[in-house]
């Protein structure tokens, strides 16, 4: 690093350059490099502050030259310049760990008082409406397994006691990050036009029973979950209307109507002379 002029350095930079090492706990490599000044002068610096000597440093040199003067004023205004740079690219939440308050206030033109107004500010009524309403439109997501979009989260939330505008929910959901789920494309469960072998109607659509296990009708149909939607089959006797098996799975296959039917006459232990009905189904 070039060597710079002890000269160029003015008492207040002094200050503010002891300040981000004592008080903001930066190193001092790290705090030289981002005043594009000798580590070692900051050293210094911080050892004099600590002694109380910070503001007598300087006073017995020789007077400066005009032409020292202008090198130092040029390589000041250049430091100066750097760290405004660097301010106004540095994300903001990061400014006030990095460098001095009193720069900061003077690169972004704030006044001090006006940041110590806004530090110790409650937060404003609508700051507090769209916390509250960032914690019910969440829970609302959830509870309706992540498939309302911004019209029917509006909904929702209205019937929840939460009314806000269309627009304010889309700006709260892309903060937040809660998009639609795609929902799974649902296979039909009945296929009359497969060329499977099929067995005779026996029923002939005759839905009466006269005796228990005479009679069992099946079908397949599809729930919602907490897990997602689910395929169910169901076996029901016709004397009694009871569920006499049931199977539930997250795919469609002969497997699962087959798990079902197995429940079924192990529970019910069947005699031969049973009908079991469904219908044409895939």
């Amino acid at each position: 690093m070039e060597q710079v002029l002890r000269q160029q350095y003015t008492k207040a930079f002094r200050e503010q350059a002891v300040r981000l090492v004592l008080e903001q706990q930066v190193t001092i490599p790290e705090a030289a490099r981002r005043l594009t000044m000798s580590g070692r002068t900051l050293e210094r610096w911080v050892g004099r502050a600590r002694q109380g000597q910070l503001a007598t440093l300087g006073e017995s040199r020789r007077p400066v030259t005009e032409l020292e003067a202008e090198l130092s004023r040029l390589k000041r205004e250049l430091a100066e310049a750097r760290v405004e740079r660097d301010i106004k690219k540095k994300p903001p939440r990061t400014l006030r760990t990095h460098y001095p308050l009193s720069l900061l206030c003077r690169v972004l033109e704030v006044s001090r008082s006006g940041y110590d107004a806004w530090q110790h500010r409650r937060p404003s009524a609508r700051a507090q409406d769209n916390a509250r309403l960032e914690v019910a439109s969440q829970a609302a997501h959830v509870r309706t397994r992540q498939t309302y979009g911004p019209e029917r989260l509006q909904a929702e939330l209205r019937a929840d006691g939460f009314p806000a505008g269309g627009g304010r929910i889309k700006r709260l959901r892309k903060k937040l990050g809660l998009r639609c789920q795609q929902v799974r494309r649902f296979t039909t469960t009945t296929d009359s036009t497969h060329t499977l072998p099929v067995a005779e109607n026996i029923l002939a659509q005759t839905f009466v029973a006269t005796r228990l296990n005479e009679t069992w009708v099946t079908d397949l149909t599809y729930v919602p979950t907490a897990e997602g939607w689910l395929y169910l089959t169901g076996i029901k006797d016709l004397f009694t209307c009871e569920v006499v098996g049931h199977a539930m799975g997250a795919r469609m296959t002969t497997a699962l109507v087959s798990q079902a039917l197995r429940a079924a006459v192990w529970a019910k232990r069947s005699r031969p002379g049973l009908i079991h009905h469904s219908d044409r189904g895939s």
